[in-house]
This record gives structure tokens, C-alpha cells and sequence, in this order.
């Protein structure tokens, strides 16, 4: 509905939102009408003040709720920058080459025309691609973090393959290193979807970087290879006007019921 004669017109405009809460509107809607409504014998002054707490009580909650339920529903923000490769180039990453290692966009991706393959053939090395300062300036401490891609590999003897994630720290340093997973990715001659949540550190001042290392080992002969394709990184803003208003509304509910 695009307007509402009850209580939660008052939730659409202190929220913003675009759409009317209907459960909410239709729980306000019968509460009001039943408190209010004329009878043929008005009841005692006590009993329209009880009458009018109890709707007063109920608003407030209603509020604190919608403001829980506009946060749950805040969409994922993505920050990664061409992850999938279907720019046809590595627009958006960062190389960080051995001696003998090569990163180039391949074809098929998969599931769209590209993707990006790292083949690193110097022993005793790491080839690395990164995705670097992601986020700076809109990341909080702590903030829950998803990271998926597809993932094939084509290692040699000794060779693996890490993926990793960094806090980092405005100015240099970070706050959090992690192996995602724990370990290597340890794939196979065929795409196989990989996630991970995780937190973030205690300071991401300088966003978040996402790297992959291809490793091998120190001895002739060990290579590390793999493709990627359609990385993800994403994460929910925490709404703050709407945990502000949730909060104040659960607040005035405990006061008036304390002095009730």
C-alpha cells in the first residue's frame, strides 16, 4: 500500500522506507481501532489511559521492530572489481610476478567468456594476485565478510595454492591476517565453487585485500597453477539510523514500563 491512515504512516516516515511495513500496519490498524473505537457507554477516564499506554506501548515496539527487520534486509555491498575477468583483461587486480610466472585472462570462464590463470614455474617462489584496499572508509571493525570464487587448479609437484584475506590498517600494517580455509585451496582440472565468512580485524581503516598466492616448492621442478574466476567479496553495511531508532524505541518501552 502506498499510504497508510494508521500508526505506521509514522514508521514510513521516521524509516524512510519504501514500502509499508503491511504486518505491522494491519497489527497497528486493529489495536487502534479496537482501543478507540466509539462505544454506545464511553468508559471510565482510567480506562482510555490504560487503553492509551497500551497503544503507545505497542507503537514503540512496532518501531524497534521495523528498524530489526529494515536492517536484516540492507543488501550485501560488493567490493570486489571486475571478478569475474569479463572486462577480457585484469583491470581491477594487481600482479605480483616471479622470475617465470605469467597472470593472463583465459577463456572459457566458469560461467562467462573469461577468467583469470596464474601459472608460476620459478621454484621456491610465490606468484601472488591481489584485490587491494577494498572498502577503506565504509568497513567497521569486526564486520562479517563473504568471499566466494571458482576455483581449478593445475599444480605441479610441490606447488599450492593459498587464498588469503588482510585487514588493513590506514598507512600500512594490518589489524587481522587469514588463510582462508586454513589451508590451501587444493583443486582439480575442474571449477568447483569455494566460500568463506569470516570477521574482519580490529582495524580496517585501509579496507580489506584479498589475495591469491601460487606457491611452489624449493626444488626443481615444482609448479603452481590455477584459474579463478567470478570473485566475490561482499559485505552488509550496518544501518545506524535504524539500530538508532530501534534502540531508542526499545528504551522509551522499558521506561513507561517502569513507571507504569
Amino acid at each position: 500500500m502506498s499510504r497508510c491512515g494508521c500508526g505506521a504512516k509514522i514508521l514510513k516516515n521516521l524509516l524512510s522506507i519504501p514500502r509499508c511495513p503491511d504486518l505491522i500496519c494491519i497489527k497497528l490498524h486493529r489495536e487502534f481501532t479496537t482501543g478507540f473505537a466509539p462505544t454506545q457507554s464511553s468508559p471510565p477516564i482510567e480506562n482510555h489511559k490504560s487503553m492509551k499506554s497500551t497503544a503507545t506501548h505497542k507503537l514503540l515496539i512496532a518501531i524497534s521492530v521495523t528498524a530489526a527487520s529494515f536492517m536484516s534486509t540492507q543488501a550485501a555491498v560488493q567490493l570486489a572489481v571486475n571478478g569475474d575477468f569479463e572486462t577480457g583483461d585484469t583491470t581491477g587486480w594487481a600482479s605480483f610476478p616471479t622470475a617465470n610466472s605469467t597472470f593472463t585472462v583465459t577463456t572459457p570462464g566458469a560461467s562467462g567468456s573469461f577468467a583469470g590463470t596464474i601459472s608460476n614455474l620459478t621454484s621456491g617462489s610465490a606468484a601472488v594476485i591481489k584485490q587491494a584496499n577494498l572498502g577503506a572508509g565504509m568497513l567497521t571493525p569486526g564486520m562479517e565478510i563473504t568471499i566466494m570464487f571458482d576455483f581449478l587448479e593445475n599444480s605441479g609437484p610441490g606447488g599450492v595454492v593459498f587464498a588469503e584475506l588482510f585487514s588493513e590498517i590506514a598507512g600500512g600494517g594490518v589489524s587481522k591476517q587469514e588463510i582462508l580455509g586454513g589451508a590451501p585451496l587444493f583443486g582439480s582440472a575442474i571449477f568447483s565453487p569455494r566460500s568463506f565468512t569470516t570477521t574482519l580485524g580490529s582495524d580496517v581503516s585501509g579496507g580489506v585485500t584479498l589475495q591469491f598466492a601460487f606457491a611452489t616448492g624449493a626444488f626443481e621442478g615444482s609448479t603452481s597453477g590455477g584459474t579463478v574466476d567470478n570473485v566475490s567479496i561482499t559485505v552488509i553495511p550496518e544501518p545506524a539510523s535504524g539500530a538508532l531508532i530501534g534502540l531508542a524505541g526499545l528504551v522509551l518501552v522499558t521506561r513507561r514500563r517502569r513507571q507504569a
